[in-house]
């Protein structure tokens, strides 16, 4: 379970690199989508907004354990309450922030695909 939460924190990394760069561009050249825009302008506040997603707290799958972070497991409590943190807690609480910091990009990405989509639909009936 470790391993796939590390691959799905890879993925998302490297999807919300690609969503930036692509919304940059849309930024750029694409005036039309007014709503888009505004919030674009603002993703870094709401990147803010998102952080503290970051240190959510769900119980362990099979066990009365209860683990916090996510993707990545920053730390793990026993019924007992006592803690398991180690090495990894930090920059791993690092990572995971940086991940929901940036998911307003992934939204955003796939949010301007469907006005593409919508606006070259329209375009089409208009002709």
């Amino acid at each position: 379970m470790f391993y796939i939460l590390i691959v799905i924190a890879i993925l998302l990394i490297g999807l919300e690199f690609y969503s930036s760069k692509q919304n940059k561009k849309l930024f750029s050249e694409n005036k039309n989508f007014e709503i888009w825009n505004k919030i674009y302008k603002w993703h870094w506040i709401v990147g803010f907004v998102f952080v503290p997603i970051s240190i959510i707290e769900y119980p362990m799958f099979g066990t009365s354990n209860t683990v916090v972070g996510f993707p990545l497991i920053i730390a793990a409590f026993d019924e007992a309450g006592r803690d398991y943190v180690g090495i990894t807690t930090t920059p791993f609480a690092i990572i995971n922030a940086i991940i929901w910091f940036f998911m307003i990009q992934i939204i955003l990405y796939i949010w301007s695909r469907f006005l593409t989509k919508s606006s070259n639909k329209s375009l089409e009936r208009n002709i």
